[in-house]
């Protein structure tokens, strides 16, 4: 209908200026491609709960919203259309600064007064996470020349398809999508996907598939395992936390010893607990360890203290006025996974990019981010986020939780990694700054003389470069920590 009305107001335009894009349209991924370069047709896309999310197109500068929208997720996920980092859009020297969104259904309004929105929407299962994770690495490996990389697509494809064709035909849940399942019943529909394929398989397949596998611990390991391997081929680091994880339950198994199948991959156990193992982690590397360890993850056992049962007459002692209830505030460990994940849904956010690719930011800036976080109420009030984390620069704090992008750490290094004569020991150290940093955003020089710095030379830096080098490296980790502040 918009078409339509689009084609009758302004006849000149009429044809390729303005194109419905959808799951119908034969022709879907030409068009989203046409739409996505910045001189092409069609210059306006309509869509219904297709570009919502999962296409990224830069190029974008204004969002019409024509539907009223409840869900809190959802609106942000339509707003992240807009917010995507352009260059040179609109001539060499000038980059996308900004974009509009002309709200027809008053969805701001809504969310104004409501600002969870009205989603009651279960979380996704663990089998659907799996799925989704599968085939957003099938996605990302398909742009990779490396015969290793290919290999590992394929089996990923043959695995997917495999759980495609188990699903049963008299299935009611399974009739509601027959043509997207019939579809990829042909294995071969698998390859070379496009952003509207894996759009539809999320959509149409993941809720419906089902895992042969009982073992949920197994399940679980894989699942980290994946979010591990979508951040190398992504990022080419993996993020902190997820190391953490990995090197936590690597330390529960270390202590089932005992068990012969846990004893057998005890070296490779000791290994992951250490910090040098996830030092330049190839792809390779992580997918093996999950095939080693996911089948020991059912071995970890939680401590428990065994029950005490008695079996005592009550003697009333005394009579007295009931005390008033107490009701414990929320935990701050459960403010800081909220403050966490908040930040980490946003990393695309200007300022909080510019920290992340350590581009230096103004006092402006960092206002504007404190008042999103604390006077809009965001992440709660500051008195509660320094009961959490204590009096700490803002740039500093949301560079510990985001992390730095490991290119540009790279590039900030550039000058004394490409030096001809560093030998294996000191590349090797670098390697280890550029991990750190990735992962924390910053780094305190003291901590060159610490692990996981003292695993290269006991001594640290100066036992690894001599004090003119020693003092470059510090100088440039210093330049790294200061575009965390304010220029």
């Amino acid at each position: 209908f918009i078409e339509e009305r689009f084609n009758a107001q302004y006849p000149q335009y009429k044809g390729d200026f303005c194109k419905v894009i959808d799951n119908y349209e034969t022709y879907a991924h030409d068009l989203l491609n046409q739409f996505s370069e910045k001189d092409g047709a069609p210059h306006i896309a309509i869509s219904v709960d297709m570009l919502d999310t999962g296409i990224d197109i830069p190029e974008v500068v204004n969002l019409v919203f024509y539907k009223p929208v409840r869900s809190s997720a959802k609106f942000w996920q339509m707003i992240g259309r807009g917010t995507r980092l352009c260059p040179g859009l609109l001539g060499d020297d000038q980059d996308k600064e900004h974009f509009l969104i002309f709200d027809f259904c008053e969805n701001f309004e809504f969310f104004d007064l409501k600002p969870k929105g009205l989603d009651t929407r279960q979380g996704k299962s663990l089998t659907q996470r799996l799925f989704d994770q599968r085939l957003k690495l099938i996605f990302a490996l398909q742009k990779r020349d490396e015969p290793d990389y290919q290999q590992y697509a394929d089996e990923l494809r043959q695995y997917l398809h495999d759980q495609v064709e188990q699903l049963e035909d008299e299935s009611f849940l399974v009739r509601q999508h027959w043509r997207v399942v019939e579809k990829y019943r042909d294995v071969h529909q698998f390859n070379a996907l496009n952003e509207l394929d894996v759009k539809e398989l999320m959509d149409h397949l993941a809720p419906i598939v089902f895992e042969t596998e009982e073992d949920e611990l197994a399940k679980r390991f894989d699942q980290l395992c994946y979010t591990m391997e979508l951040e190398v081929l992504n990022n080419g680091s993996i993020a902190a936390h997820l190391v953490q994880e990995a090197r936590s339950l690597a330390d529960a198994l270390s202590k089932r010893a005992t068990i012969p199948m846990v004893a057998d991959k005890m070296s490779l156990i000791k290994q992951v607990q250490g910090a040098a193992y996830w030092v330049n982690m190839p792809l390779s590397k992580l997918e093996q360890l999950r095939h080693d360890l996911r089948h020991l993850m059912r071995f970890i056992q939680t401590d428990k203290r065994p029950p005490i049962y008695t079996n005592l007459d009550d003697e009333v002692l005394a009579v007295a006025e009931p005390k008033a209830l107490i009701v414990k505030t929320p935990s701050l460990e459960a403010y800081r996974k909220r403050v966490t994940q908040y930040l980490l849904e946003r990393r695309t956010h200007l300022t909080i990019h510019k920290l992340r690719t350590n581009q230096p930011i103004e006092a402006g800036e960092l206002l504007a981010l404190e008042n999103l976080l604390f006077e809009q109420g965001e992440v709660g009030t500051r008195e509660q986020f320094e009961a959490a984390y204590g009096k700490q620069p803002l740039g500093k704090f949301v560079r510990s939780i985001v992390g730095l992008d490991a290119t540009a750490v790279r590039e900030a290094f550039s000058t004394f990694i490409n030096t001809p004569s560093l030998n294996a020991q000191q590349i090797r150290f670098l390697d280890l700054i550029v991990q750190y940093l990735s992962s924390n955003g910053f780094l305190e020089t003291e901590k060159l003389f610490e692990a996981p710095f003292t695993e290269v030379s006991l001594h640290g830096l100066l036992g690894v470069f001599n004090a003119t080098q020693a003092g470059e490296v510090v100088s440039m980790v210093e330049r790294v920590n200061q575009y965390a502040e304010a220029v």
